[in-house]
């Protein structure tokens, strides 16, 4: 019942969209939320990991972070998909 709000820039989902990896800073403090979105009380990054995550091995993030070089290479230079847009009829 208690929430843990993170920027979503600060998450990577990894195994195929089954797993939310994130890096808390050991001795930062958090707030933690209750449902209603109250500050219930602030716990340290270390706390938190001890408390409720699950370790990820150093090669679990390696071969992620070497899938994400990999695929920022494949895009490079590729324009974002999106819709056609007009030049206000001064288009080419």
């Amino acid at each position: 019942n208690e929430v843990l709000v993170l920027k979503a820039e600060d998450v990577k989902t990894i195994n195929d969209g089954k797993t939310r990896l994130t890096f808390l800073d050991k001795n930062r403090e958090y707030d933690i939320f209750d449902r209603d979105g109250k500050v219930v009380k602030k716990m340290t990054g270390k706390a938190i990991y001890d408390r409720s995550y699950d370790p990820v091995s150093a090669e679990t993030f390696e071969r992620t972070s070497r899938r994400d070089r990999q695929a920022a290479r494949r895009n490079a230079g590729k324009l974002p998909k999106g819709p056609n847009f007009k030049m206000n009829g001064r288009g080419r």
